[in-house]
């Protein structure tokens, strides 16, 4: 069972399986990662509901469309790596997707990687241990590895995740910065998101994306300053590739 994008957006609750036999998940589709370390490779992103947190500017519709079991989740990719046997990327999003039990989905996506390589990305706000795993932090150039990128809101993120996370992706407002070039705010109020304990460690792992408001003069200048930061602290400019190409 494949799930398929769609514009209707629903209001539901998103109760999670304890056990994550049993995964809410909003859509499974093949696009193209649009930002963070593999921004530009096509991937399977299977976006799972419900977030933590209400970000101001979030584009996404998360919210519940079906519970999926394993059986159903193993079938949903192999429909997809049978009409593309060649990807190498996986991405896990939401919402908020350690909200939920993902142990189940991360051993599946092991077993598979068996007959299909390819990495696994999880995208997190940082405020939820991951589970127990093997994550991957000190290179992007090897196959078969598991990935977890934060896009922190808060003025913390969970002890756990800033020990596994291997990339960090901030969306930057132009003149809303510290000296340290990252954000002042997030989420509408005045307190910094997390930084990486050790920003020397890892400054080429940080990745600056300007602020879209849909105002086209906003975007400029946003894009100007993140110019500016990643000139002065060797962060990664990125933009949203998917917003450019108008896809998913």
């Amino acid at each position: 069972m494949v799930i398929q994008r769609d514009n209707q957006q629903r209001q539901s609750p998103v109760v999670a399986n304890v056990t994550g036999e049993e995964l809410a998940v909003t859509e499974i589709f093949y696009s193209i990662q649009g930002e963070g370390p593999f921004s530009g490779q096509a991937a399977i992103f299977i976006r799972l509901s419900g977030c933590n947190l209400q970000c101001p500017f979030c584009d996404t519709l998360y919210d519940e469309r079906e519970k999926l079991t394993m059986p159903q989740m193993r079938k949903s990719l192999q429909t997809l790596f049978s009409r593309h046997p060649d990807i190498k990327l996986i991405v896990i999003t939401g919402g908020e997707p350690f909200r939920q039990n993902v142990l189940p989905l991360l051993k599946l996506l092991h077993e598979i990687q068996a007959t299909y390589s390819f990495n696994v990305q999880f995208e997190t706000n940082g405020t939820i241990a991951p589970p127990h795993w093997h994550w991957t932090t000190d290179h992007i150039n090897h196959i078969n590895c598991f990935y977890i990128v934060v896009s922190p809101k808060t003025p913390k993120v969970h002890k756990d995740i800033e020990i596994a996370a291997f990339a960090w992706k901030y969306i930057v407002a132009a003149d809303l910065v510290c000296l340290d070039g990252l954000p002042t705010s997030a989420l509408g109020q005045a307190h910094r998101p997390a930084r990486p304990e050790d920003m020397n460690a890892k400054v080429h792992n940080i990745y600056v994306i300007p602020e879209d408001d849909g105002v086209q003069s906003h975007y400029k200048r946003n894009l100007e300053q993140c110019v500016e930061i990643s000139l002065e602290h060797q962060y990664t400019l990125q933009i949203q590739l998917h917003k450019h190409l108008g896809i998913a």
